[in-house]
């Protein structure tokens, strides 16, 4: 997608610090922390949030799983960590993500 801030950030057009990547996914931290640990999960395809909602790209959540899982190990996040993905109308962006975010005194929510 031409505009979309993630799309630039997969091809290196955007500048982003890069904790992970591997063929399908990076993972960035996030620019603007709300905890100590706070990490972006971003699938390299542009997905819409949208068709995520509605199930049109349902496949993808295995791996979401699949790499966070992979990430919090690899990068030694404490158990005590969150995962949040936000609706479309409340999402800055339009291309699906995850937060990862760990480091908090209390949970959020």
């Amino acid at each position: 997608m031409k505009d979309c801030l993630f799309c630039k950030i997969v091809k290196n057009e955007e500048s982003a610090e890069k904790v992970f990547e591997n063929e399908d996914f990076i993972v960035i931290k996030n620019k603007f922390p709300i905890a100590p640990i706070h990490l972006l999960l971003i699938p390299k395809i542009h997905i819409s949030k949208q068709d995520s909602l509605l199930g049109l790209d349902f496949d993808v959540w295995e791996n979401f799983f699949k790499v966070q899982k992979l990430v919090v190990e690899e990068l030694k996040i404490s158990p005590n960590y969150q995962l949040l993905v936000n609706a479309p109308g409340y999402a800055h962006f339009d291309h699906e993500h995850m937060h990862i975010i760990s480091g908090l005194e209390k949970p959020l929510g």
